[in-house]
């Protein structure tokens, strides 16, 4: 690159030559210098979307996760409020028999049917107790067959083990197989 300019004033010409690469290394540097700019800027740039993507998936396997335990958590609690429901249920029931009923040995018998209707238990025996600890009257429901060898202890006037463990006991007592622990 070259330039003249000539002065009449004076009668004198100046003359000036730059190498293209000397005048151009302000213009290469300048470039340079922008094009790293924008480089690293779209590096954070896609190195942060990357970041929030990954973010949010974790968020939201953790979201996901937190729903499925939430609903396992209300299911638990649904059943167990109907349960609840069945319980109070029968015990309304029961006091209503109570209220109702006059006969003892029949408010026992339909104390024991009313549990096994409304679904608290599965099966149910009520023995009363006379003054001296022996069986005077008793009631089941839904024995089965264990229901005769029930009956039979207690006519016998005895009593059955697992009774005998829930006497011995301040605490309820859980029995896995009354087959093979009261009979």
């Amino acid at each position: 690159f070259g330039a003249w300019l000539w002065n009449t004033d004076l009668g004198l010409g100046l003359a000036t030559e730059i190498d293209v690469d000397e005048a151009l290394a302000s213009y290469c540097m300048t470039r340079i210098a922008v094009f790293s700019i924008l480089g690293f800027t779209l590096l954070l740039s896609v190195g942060a979307i990357m970041f929030v993507m990954a973010l949010g998936e974790h968020a939201s396997n953790a979201l996901i996760k937190a729903r499925d335990n939430l609903e396992e958590k209300v299911e638990e609690r649904s059943l167990q409020i109907q349960h609840l429901n069945i319980i109070l249920r029968a015990i309304r029931n029961i006091n209503q028999l109570i209220v109702r009923e006059k006969d003892r040995d029949a408010l026992i018998r339909s104390a024991c049917s009313l549990l096994v209707r409304d679904r608290v238990c599965s099966n149910t025996w009520i023995s009363l107790f006379d003054e001296s600890g022996r069986p005077s009257a008793f009631a089941t429901a839904g024995l089965g067959k264990d229901s005769r060898s029930m009956e039979a202890f207690l006519q016998k006037g005895e009593h059955p083990q697992c009774c005998r463990l829930a006497m011995e006991h301040q605490e309820a007592i859980i029995i896995e197989n009354r087959s093979s622990t009261c009979f």
